[in-house]
């Protein structure tokens, strides 16, 4: 059985945690282990969502969001985010600089192999010193977003990696190929997380 659980402490420290079956069927709210409601209805219910005043005074919103990228379980706590949550900024911060450092990391390591192995696939691939020193440059974006929430290293970051994507569809198509789509649907997943990190810095600056 999924479940989510969350630490509430406003008026004390009290426990929250949300079970549900497959489908998210029998959607139970617990507080403190005891529990205060249930949201029916499966997908159909928690896409409407549902609040439930809580025993502290508080108020607790969740709902079903459907998102480019995926799904999201949105839990409000008094009409903000609970730390740790899908819709948390800090999460979408985090997801963000996760990206750049497996594009980062990829990168690198091709650049590295293309510098060390003289393959064909790896000259057809462009590997050399530009993909290891692309590579290295998106390490170090990736670390300022972490270890600063650097919005100017998140744009650049995203601006790089977009550029890279065209680029390297543009490559594809001049060599008379058609571009993957495995290899598509990757790189807009990204560029949408990415950008979702962005939004939700500048979110956390504006409050």
């Amino acid at each position: 059985m999924p479940k989510k659980q969350f630490i509430l402490k406003e008026n004390g420290r009290h426990t929250l945690e949300l079970t549900w079956r497959a489908f998210w069927k029998n959607f139970t709210v617990y507080y403190d282990g005891a529990p205060i409601g249930k949201i029916e209805g499966g997908g159909k219910g928690m896409r409407t969502g549902k609040t439930f005043p809580l025993p502290d005074g508080s108020e607790l919103s969740i709902k079903l969001k459907q998102t480019l990228i995926a799904t999201e379980l949105e839990v409000l706590h008094n009409g903000h985010p609970m730390p740790g949550s899908a819709t948390d900024p800090i999460q979408r911060i985090k997801q963000a600089y996760v990206i750049i450092f497996i594009v980062g990391a990829f990168n690198l390591v091709l650049g590295i192999a293309g510098i060390l192995f003289e393959t064909k696939l790896l000259y057809l691939l462009g590997a050399g010193w530009g993909t290891a020193v692309f590579g290295l440059f998106l390490l170090i974006l990736g670390w300022l977003v972490k270890a600063r929430r650097s919005q100017p290293a998140l744009i650049t970051a995203l601006v790089l990696y977009l550029a890279d994507s065209l680029l390297g569809i543009a490559a594809v198509i001049a060599a008379d190929e058609t571009p993957g789509i495995g290899g598509l649907i990757v790189r807009v997943l990204f560029i949408i997380g990415i950008a979702q990190g962005v939004i939700a810095i500048r979110e956390m600056n504006r409050a």
